[in-house]
């Protein structure tokens, strides 16, 4: 064993406690540096919660508030810059959410605005149920339910006649989808004709349709009258068109008939040819009919009292509805007077009461009315235009008519009595004269409830004129000391004339071309005391010829022949003095009194 020197051991002694203080005093650096080291990690930790968390708890804070985190300046921006950022941004987005809100509860208050102001009726249905979700209020006027009677219905309610088909396809429509016409009810029972336009949309978490609704009612009925108008006017056209010609051959079968007649003795014979004038005449009352209902029948018309013409033919309604049916009278006091030619209005009266008595062959009540009515803008569904208007009505309690009947009861011909009691012209005479007249007729009826008949004819200012027929001219005056100029294209007619004249003593000079009888107005020593003109002739009309010979002979009296004397026939509608119109067919005594009253009052 070696023995290791003492100084060797203490010197490494002296070594390990030097190792062990340095390993001491390195330890308390290391736990000291350990603490400080914990206690800025313990600050940087505060102070990124302060700096950081801080403002993400507020931010969190605030979006947790819902509705109330979009109040203005709700988040102020704090901390390091990206969250500042975020701040700000939060608080942009929380602006335009704002205005976004705003802008649907505008567009919502809008919305309700136009649903519940709209002037056309709107309802929102649900497309399970069919039932109203809501409704507005035009649609709670027109239908005539309150809202909470449509709010407890179904839209099967309103459908009508034309349920089973809508039905079927209210829950299949496309999104957007128009419709119609259909025909709906109301409350009250009475029928809308309607266009929907309906359009698909959530409502109150319902799969629902919005629907609106076009009233066509109002529109349909003034197309039905433009229709039924634009009806009659073709019919009246044709009715024109024939008219002329058809009354050249009737007056001459009704005057050679007469020449015939005189000449048979009695018997037989003479009993066939009478029935030929008799039907002849009733040929040309048709005739007259029809020319009334195209308003080609020549008319006359002066201010007149409509109740002194219904007194003036209270009589003959009497005797013409027979004693089953009681004829009462109410006319109104103080009637405003209105223009018309009295026997026109005479020929509406007697048609309207023979169609009443033949409405209650068991008998009835027949009322006819007067009265004053004054017709506004509201009024507009009636047809009749604003203003003033007297208005006749002919109410009868017989079996009324079905709205068919009604739709063509004032074209020509049409009838519902049987073959041979009827001819279907009263109702469209009657039209004919009340358009005439710038009036209006209506006719209010249904099944089993009677029929109203009602005339408005517009009121005039100015006082009525009397309505008494002048005498008759004694037809038995002959023609001795007159000359006669006729004018007539058609030559059957106008020999027949010829004859008449010349047999009761007149000279005649007769022309069938008005150009040639130019040259005897002309001719300065032809003395002649009357033109008698056909109104519509080739190259010269009756009224041009008459003009003329205004011109050249002042004061000659002019009778006007005419077979539809509103056609063609300007100017007689203002008629020069000393001239008059006669329609065809005429007979002898027709002629020959209208000759002899215009010499009457020719002056000498």
């Amino acid at each position: 064993m070696r023995w290791v020197p003492l100084r060797a051991y203490v010197l490494a002694l002296v070594a390990l406690f030097a190792v062990a203080a340095a390993a001491a005093f390195i330890f308390e650096q290391n736990e000291t540096i350990t603490l400080i080291g914990m206690g800025v990690l313990l600050a940087g930790t505060l102070l990124t919660y302060r700096l950081v968390m801080g403002p993400l708890m507020h931010l969190s804070e605030a979006m947790g508030r819902g509705k109330g985190a979009l109040e203005p300046g709700i988040i102020t921006p704090s901390g390091p810059a990206e969250i500042a950022r975020l701040a700000y941004r939060f608080n942009a987005l929380a602006a335009e959410v704002r205005s976004e809100i705003a802008e649907r509860t505008r567009a919502e208050s809008n919305y309700r605005l136009l649903f519940a102001g709209n002037p056309q009726p709107l309802f929102v249905y649900d497309l399970d149920s069919l039932s109203f979700l809501e409704v507005n209020e035009a649609m709670v006027r027109r239908y005539g339910y309150s809202r909470d009677e449509l709010l407890a219905m179904t839209v099967g309610v309103i459908l009508g006649p034309e349920e089973s088909k809508i039905s079927e396809s209210m829950t299949t429509l496309p999104d957007l989808h128009h419709s119609g016409p259909w025909r709906q009810l109301a409350k009250d029972g009475s029928v809308l004709d309607v266009a929907m336009t309906s359009i698909r949309l959530p409502y109150d978490g319902r799969n629902a349709r919005m629907v609106v609704v076009e009233d066509l009612t109002e529109r349909t009925h003034l197309e039905s009258q433009l229709h039924q108008s634009q009806r009659l006017e073709s019919v009246g056209q044709l009715a024109g068109g024939i008219a002329h010609d058809f009354n050249n051959l009737l007056a001459v079968i009704l005057n050679y008939a007469e020449f015939v007649a005189e000449k048979l003795p009695e018997g037989d014979l003479r009993h066939d040819v009478e029935e030929i004038q008799r039907a002849a005449s009733r040929a040309a009352d048709l005739t007259r009919q029809l020319l009334i209902f195209a308003r080609r029948e020549a008319a006359r018309p002066q201010v007149l009292d409509l109740n002194a013409v219904v007194t003036g033919v209270e009589n003959l309604l009497r005797r013409a509805v027979g004693e089953r049916v009681n004829l009462v009278l109410s006319l109104a006091r103080d009637l405003p007077a209105v223009r018309a030619d009295p026997g026109q209005m005479e020929q509406v009266l007697l048609n309207l009461a023979v169609n009443a008595r033949d409405a209650m062959p068991g008998g009835g009540d027949l009322t006819v009315e007067t009265c004053a009515v004054e017709i506004d803008a509201s009024d507009a569904g009636s047809g009749v235009p604003p203003g003033g208007y007297v208005r006749l009505s002919v109410r009868d309690t017989g079996s009324g008519m079905t709205a068919e009947v009604k739709a063509h009861a004032f074209e020509p011909f049409f009838t519902t009595k049987p073959t041979g009691q009827g001819t279907g012209l009263g109702l469209a005479t009657a039209f004919g004269i009340v358009t005439a007249a710038a009036g209006t007729i209506s006719i209010d009826s249904a099944p089993d409830t009677g029929t109203i008949v009602s005339l408005h004819l517009p009121a005039v200012d100015e006082p009525a004129e009397p309505t008494t027929r002048p005498a008759q001219v004694d037809q038995a005056r002959t023609g001795e000391g007159h000359t006669i100029l006729i004018v007539e294209d058609e030559s059957a007619v106008l020999q027949a004339a010829v004859r008449i004249l010349t047999t009761h003593g007149y000279k005649v000079l007769s022309r069938s071309d008005p150009t040639h009888a130019l040259g005897v107005l002309e001719d300065a020593a032809t003395n002649l005391s009357i033109l008698v003109t056909d109104v519509v002739m080739p190259r010269l009309s009756g009224v041009d010829l008459a003009r003329r010979a205004q011109e050249v002979r002042p004061g000659l009296p002019v009778l006007f022949l005419s077979g539809y004397s509103q056609d063609t026939t300007t100017g007689l509608d203002s008629l020069p003095p000393g001239s008059a119109v006669l329609p065809k067919p005429f007979t002898r005594r027709l002629l020959l009194d209208a000759i002899a009253e215009l010499l009457m009052t020719a002056p000498q």
